[in-house]
């Protein structure tokens, strides 16, 4: 799951870097889970893709841990806008 968060960072977003990592991008990474629950050709279910589903969970948790192994200052996947933007 982190590498599909990965992957959308650089290929929608540009980004390629812990550092470089803002709001804005897990809000967008937020939104993405959100149009996925909408296609009718994807299998995402809302439960998987919300903040208590496997798949924000994990990249809250992966940030909160570079958080803490001071990679990153702050995380940037808790802002409630961010999770306001989930299924």
């Amino acid at each position: 799951m982190l590498d599909a968060f990965a992957e959308y960072l650089e290929d929608y977003r540009g980004v390629i870097a812990l550092k470089n990592l803002e709001v804005i991008d897990c809000r967008r990474y937020a939104q993405h889970l959100r149009e996925r629950v909408h296609d009718d050709k994807d299998d995402l279910s809302a439960t998987s893709a919300h903040a208590n589903g496997p798949y924000f969970t994990i990249v809250r948790a992966f940030l909160g841990w570079c958080v803490d192994d001071e990679r990153i200052h702050s995380n940037p996947a808790r802002p409630n806008r961010v999770q306001d933007a989930l299924p």
